[in-house]
């Protein structure tokens, strides 16, 4: 069972109690903060959460049988809470702010199938030794998209890492082909993503411009009604190249919504719907609430 919600703002990680068959969770570009309240998920063997803004994996033991964790892109300065993650397959915590090379490499070296793992973008990464200190003490073999080889070895491009002789050419092809396999599926990932997210923003724009349409439709059947409702000899004192600002404003739509509810009648006439032309020709006390649209800071008059 596979449940992407990337790119919907989602903060908590309630909700999820009943999917106990889940497997894959894509929670990526949203603004969790904490997964703490992530429920036992002993089916999850994927999670995706980068781009929140995670400041600690404390609460990732609720998914014993993760094997491919992505958490790019957040705030996480320890890894140490990934030590109970032991079939942790695949790590990729680039671009967040863990400093500790040692504490890093004590946490990574007990994950023995941890093969590819991403650490760029961390402040670990300034010391020149990582790459061989990764190598050194874990059992990764991808560090930042890169096979890792034996320093003494790079003289002869094809020579024999220390640590895979007696691998065969078959072992070295399916090491190329699980990396390969690796980096495409991760990229349709990403694209996946970013579609669902450019489909939901498409949508919501067509919401947006269909709430903006039926305001403005509101508006201009109000300033109708206002123009219908004040003497002919009132009609001068609108100034027309304002009426757009004010119907951008929604000042009619405001106008009427105070008339309907009472606040523009006269203390000493008692309030009526008016909307006829004579029915406020005949009614002068009500004349100065109508036309006083015109001669406020929001109106329409010189």
């Amino acid at each position: 069972m596979v449940l992407n919600l990337a790119h919907n703002a989602v903060e908590t990680l309630g909700g999820l109690e009943s999917c106990k068959t889940l497997t894959v969770l894509d929670l990526s570009h949203n603004r969790i903060r904490s997964i703490v309240g992530l429920p036992i998920l002993n089916s999850l063997t994927e999670l995706h959460l980068s781009g929140n803004k995670l400041e600690s994996l404390e609460g990732v033991h609720h998914a014993p049988q993760l094997c491919e964790l992505y958490i790019r892109g957040n705030r996480i300065c320890s890894l140490l809470p990934l030590s109970s993650s032991l079939g942790l397959c695949v790590l990729d915590a680039s671009d967040n702010v863990i400093l500790s090379l040692p504490d890093t490499l004590h946490v990574l070296g007990n994950l023995r199938r941890l093969k590819q793992l991403r650490l760029k973008g961390n402040p670990l990464t300034r010391d020149n030794l990582h790459v061989t200190a990764v190598r050194q003490s874990t059992a990764v073999e991808i560090l930042d998209n890169v096979l890792l080889r034996d320093r003494s070895t790079f003289g002869s491009t094809f020579a024999p890492h220390a640590d895979v002789r007696g691998r065969t050419k078959e072992d070295l092809k399916e090491t190329a082909r699980a990396a390969f396999q690796n980096k495409v599926q991760e990229k349709r990932r990403e694209t996946g993503s970013a579609i669902h997210y450019l489909h939901g923003r498409i949508l919501s724009l067509q919401e947006e411009q269909q709430d903006y349409e039926d305001h403005l439709t509101m508006e201009l059947k109000a300033y109708n009604r206002y123009l219908d409702a004040i003497p002919a000899e009132d009609y001068q004192s609108i100034d027309s190249e304002r009426v757009p600002g004010a119907m951008e404003r929604y000042m009619f739509t405001k106008f009427w919504e105070r008339w309907d509810q009472g606040k523009r009648r006269q203390g000493n006439h008692p309030f009526r719907d008016l909307t006829k032309p004579e029915e406020i020709a005949q009614t002068p006390q009500l004349n100065p609430a109508v036309t006083g649209v015109c001669r406020d800071s929001d109106t329409l008059g010189p």
